[in-house]
């Protein structure tokens, strides 16, 4: 987060639950508890709020979206700093791009963890050379997530 906050970079990246982040959404739950009871229909909702965990340096947009159903409660937070404007209001980030991010199946990362991500597709040797009209990489050419990282940049490339 602070890499892309320092890089001009957007993120929007699931928060595991916590005692604290709960404690923010503890009355918003009752009421879909409530609501609930009396409907028997599921119920969801989206907000945001202004978190900061211990480990973070400033306050930071969370976006939580509740739902309530026949198996109880089941909150979900990611964090974004993404600005509040109509495109990015709480329930686009969370739908459409956040449980967006399920496209990413196409190149094996579905499910990957930000670590993994970092190891495969940018943790990597190569030889950098520079003239006046472009950049190359060379990378070596059995390595086992070029596929990968040439889908991540041709992704990054688009409009």
């Amino acid at each position: 987060m602070n890499w892309c906050e320092r890089s001009g970079g957007h993120y929007v990246i699931g928060l595991a639950r916590n005692a604290r982040l709960e404690e923010q959404v503890q009355y918003a739950q009752l009421m879909l508890a409530d609501a609930y009871e009396r409907t028997g229909c599921k119920q969801r909702w989206v907000s945001q709020f202004d978190y900061a965990a211990r480990s973070w340096a400033h306050e930071r947009r969370v976006i939580t979206r509740l739902e309530w159903g026949e198996q109880g409660g089941n909150p979900r937070f990611v964090v974004t700093n993404l600005e509040h404007e109509h495109e990015h209001e709480p329930e686009h980030v969370y739908d459409r791009i956040y449980c967006q991010r399920g496209e990413a199946a196409r190149a094996g990362l579905a499910s990957a963890q930000i670590d993994t991500l970092r190891i495969k597709v940018l943790k990597l040797a190569a030889v950098v050379t520079r003239n006046t009209r472009r950049i190359r990489l060379y990378l070596a050419s059995n390595w086992p997530s070029a596929p990968l990282f040439a889908h991540a940049m041709t992704m990054l490339r688009s409009p």
